[in-house]
């Protein structure tokens, strides 16, 4: 009878562990996004709204349709900003704009959000808990990035991301400790999920852009043949340089941390030597023993917390991010530096 228990125990175990594990790869399969398609329109109203606030920093929501693993983002409107919040709440005044836009017959269905930002500093604590909500709540749901100050150059800088279904685990159960990104192996680069976009515009667009250019109403852009901003390279050098500064001080908090471990384990080791040797002289004179653990309450026993290593994830992905974006800088400039040589030989 034990036999069969025992087996049936760990046949129900099992059991529970696939049931487990095939509803993670369901969800895994249910939250996943391949492609963000955003309307021209909805591109104009976010450069336009991100243009008109320089440099304030905005933000919107993104609506449109769930199509399987693709999200069409249809319409959109900016988020209320500080200076217009009154009496109505950011939460009721979402609500009042979604039941306007149902009214007109415009969907109404939340599949993101959109935030400006500068050169690429985007990637902090403050968009992580909030593109954290939006998934929980959500699921496919993204974020998508304009840099004004890249766009500046004559190339359209809209980047789409979402956090990772890993990161998101470890969010949820907010331990970001040395030992446990360790054992999950877990480093910067599973945080953010970049999600191509693509611009699509309506048959009538498409029909007015033609003509247009049979016209010959659009002109060259000679912007896109001018060298790239010195002054753009010059902020990706000092953010880079002060992000650096910022993973440093972090690297000190946790070498700080491992001191101060280790100079708790001196003195608990200090500590049982010494009730060692007063349990030898107590069992001479025939006394009882004192215990030889120590108690919580005391400093010298009490645990010490780690330190988070969250901020240090977000700066390392950020100083990845600078790298990346003066690589595309540095390699524009080159190629333009050596087409316009190759033209002055001429």
């Amino acid at each position: 009878f034990l036999f069969v228990f025992i087996f049936l125990f760990v046949f129900l175990f099992l059991l529970f562990v696939c049931f487990v594990r095939l509803e993670m790869d369901n969800y895994d399969e249910e939250t996943r996004v391949t492609e963000v398609v955003l309307s021209g329109l909805v591109a104009l109203k976010i450069i336009k709204h991100c243009k008109e606030n320089i440099p304030e920093l905005v933000t919107g929501q993104l609506l449109g349709l769930d199509n399987h693993e693709i999200l069409e983002v249809t319409n959109c409107f900016p988020s209320q900003s500080d200076s217009e919040e009154g009496d109505v709440s950011p939460e009721d005044y979402q609500i009042e704009m979604m039941r306007h836009l149902r009214a007109v017959n415009v969907d109404s269905n939340t599949v993101g959000w959109y935030q400006s930002t500068y050169l690429g500093s985007f990637m902090n604590l403050s968009l992580v808990e909030s593109q954290f909500h939006h998934q929980a709540q959500i699921g496919k749901c993204v974020v998508v990035v304009y840099d004004s100050a890249r766009s500046t150059n004559g190339q359209l800088s809209l980047q789409a991301f979402r956090l990772s279904s890993s990161f998101m685990k470890l969010y949820k159960e907010q331990d970001f400790s040395p030992a446990t990104l360790s054992a999950s192996g877990k480093t910067h680069a599973d945080v953010f999920e970049e999600i191509p976009i693509k611009i699509q515009n309506s048959s009538l667009s498409n029909a007015l852009l033609y003509e247009l250019e049979s016209r010959g109403a659009t002109k060259p852009e000679a912007q896109r043949l001018e060298m790239t901003n010195s002054q753009l390279l010059e902020k990706n050098m000092e953010f880079m340089i002060e992000w650096s500064e910022e993973l440093i001080s972090e690297q000190n908090k946790l070498q700080y941390h491992y001191r101060a471990v280790q100079r708790q384990q001196q003195a608990q080791s200090k500590w049982l030597a010494e009730r060692k040797q007063v349990n030898a002289n107590r069992r001479r004179k025939g006394q009882e023993e004192l215990p030889e653990k120590g108690d919580e309450s005391d400093p010298v026993w009490k645990p010490i917390p780690p330190p988070s290593q969250l901020d240090s994830i977000l700066i390392n992905n950020q100083i990845q991010y600078y790298c990346d974006q003066g690589n595309q800088l540095f390699g524009a400039s080159l190629d333009k530096h050596m087409i316009a040589n190759g033209l002055s030989k001429k």
